[in-house]
C-alpha cells in the first residue's frame, strides 16, 4: 500500500524527504526487529542505498529519512530483510513524493481477520453486554442461542458450531479454534465419532481450513500440535474398556481376542475338554 502526504520542503540545498510505514504478517501482526532499507531503482546498474536502514519498532513501525538534490527524480523502493533474509519489498515507487507511506506485509498479502476471529470477537461482546463470560459459551441452550443469533445477527448455525466447539473442546481440552475449523469442514464434533475419523482426514480438514481463513494462520503449529493430541486421544479411546456390554471398542476386542486363543490353548493342553 503506498500513500501520498505532501509536507514543507528545506529552505536550500538539499530536500529533506522521508518513507514510513509498517511491516506485519499475513494476520495483520507486527514484526518487529526487522532491517528496512531505501534503494533507488535504476536501470542497468546496481539498486543505490539511499539512507541509513530503519529497525522496525514494536509495532512493525519505521521511518527513514533521506535526501535529494530539490526538483530530483527519484524511482525508490523499500527492502525488508530479517535475519540477513529478504522477507519482503515493495512495488517500484516512481517519482517519489517528499514524503510515502510504504506498508509492507510478510508471507503474502493481509486476508484480514479469520472466519473464527469476527465470529468469537461478535459473539464475545454480546455475551458482555449479558454479563456472560465467553467461557460460558458450552453452557447455552438452544433459546439462548436463538436469542444471541437475533441479538447479533449471526447465523444461528454458525452459533451452534461455535458452541459445539467449545463445549468439545472443554471436554478434550482442545483449543476451540482447531474443533471450530473441523467442524467448518463438515467433520463430526461428537467425540467418539471424530475420534474415529482418519486422522490424515482430520489434518487435511485443519490444512483446508488455515488455507481459506477460516482459522488465523498464526495457529497453524498449535494446529497441528492439536492434532497430534487428537490421535493420541483416538489410541486411548479405542483401547479403553466400553461402558456397556453393547458397545464396540479396540480394547474390548483385543481382550475378547486374548481371552479366546487361551481358551484355545488350554482346550489344546486338556486334549479339547474345555
Amino acid at each position: 500500500m503506498i500513500t501520498k502526504h505532501p509536507i514543507k520542503e528545506a529552505g536550500s540545498g538539499e530536500e529533506n524527504r522521508r518513507v514510513r510505514g509498517t511491516v506485519t504478517t499475513a494476520e495483520g501482526t507486527p514484526v518487529a526487529g526487522a532491517l528496512v532499507a531505501l534503494l533507488r531503482k535504476r536501470l542497468r546498474c546496481e539498486d543505490e542505498l539511499l539512507a541509513e536502514p530503519a529497525t522496525t519498532g514494536s509495532g512493525g513501525d519505521y521511518v527513514i529519512a533521506w535526501k535529494t538534490d530539490p526538483g530530483s527524480r527519484a524511482d525508490v523502493f523499500v527492502r525488508v530483510t530479517h535475519c540477513e533474509r529478504v522477507i519482503a519489498s515493495s512495488p517500484v515507487i516512481l517519482n517519489a513524493g517528499p514524503d510515502e507511506t510504504v506498508n509492507l506485509v510478510v508471507g503474502g498479502a493481509y486476508r484480514g481477520p479469520s472466519d473464527f476471529e469476527k465470529l468469537h470477537g461478535t459473539v464475545t461482546r454480546a455475551l458482555e453486554d449479558e454479563s456472560v463470560a465467553i467461557e460460558e459459551l458450552a453452557d447455552l441452550d438452544e433459546n439462548d442461542v436463538a436469542l444471541l443469533a437475533a441479538k447479533t445477527g449471526v447465523d444461528p448455525r454458525d452459533l451452534v458450531l461455535l458452541r459445539r466447539s467449545a463445549a468439545l473442546a472443554r471436554e478434550t481440552k482442545i483449543p476451540t479454534p482447531v474443533l471450530y475449523a473441523l467442524g467448518r469442514q463438515k467433520l463430526p464434533l461428537g467425540r467418539a465419532a471424530l475420534l474415529a475419523h482418519d486422522p490424515e482426514k482430520r489434518r487435511a480438514a485443519v490444512q483446508r481450513a488455515l488455507d481459506q481463513n477460516q482459522i488465523p494462520a498464526s495457529m497453524e503449529r498449535q494446529a497441528h500440535l492439536a492434532l497430534a493430541q487428537l490421535d493420541a486421544l483416538a489410541v486411548t479411546e479405542a483401547l479403553r474398556r466400553p461402558q456397556s456390554p453393547s458397545e464396540f471398542t479396540l480394547g474390548a476386542a483385543s481382550r475378547r481376542a486374548r481371552w479366546k486363543a487361551a481358551r484355545r490353548r488350554g482346550r489344546a493342553a486338556f486334549g479339547g475338554a474345555l
